[in-house]
């Protein structure tokens, strides 16, 4: 089982807040909330997965819910389009086996951004 590679400072950065630490998960969580909107990313410490909820404040139910496999290193962008972070090549859904896809065509990219407001990409 190999661990998810990030760096906490980029993710630091670009969700501006503290992650806590789950001693029984063996997880970092980040919690931010921007314009009635609640991200929750939990970025697992022993595997390269990320699980991400998206709510609405006050609401109990997610307008967004999904688990993410990171094969490569998450990092931290800069650019024209603005500050955030980019999940390269990731894999959606469960992976019982923990192994990497071997076709390409089964891989998409996500980008989260914070700034102005939470807005996540699928490509």
């Amino acid at each position: 089982m190999s661990e998810m590679h990030h760096d906490q400072l980029e993710f630091l950065t670009v969700l501006e807040v503290e992650p806590v630490y789950d001693e029984d998960a063996f997880c970092l969580d980040y919690h931010v909330e921007r314009d009635g909107l609640l991200l929750h990313l939990t970025v697992f410490l022993d595997e390269p997965r990320l699980e991400l909820t998206l709510k609405q404040s006050g609401q109990p139910k997610p307008i967004l819910h999904f688990s993410f496999w990171v094969w490569e290193k998450a990092h931290r962008v800069l650019d024209k389009r603005g500050e955030f972070l980019e999940f390269s090549v990731c894999s959606l859904g469960n992976l019982w086996n923990n192994e990497r896809p071997k076709s390409e065509d089964s891989f998409v990219q996500v980008q989260l951004w914070i700034k102005p407001q939470i807005h996540l990409e699928l490509h």
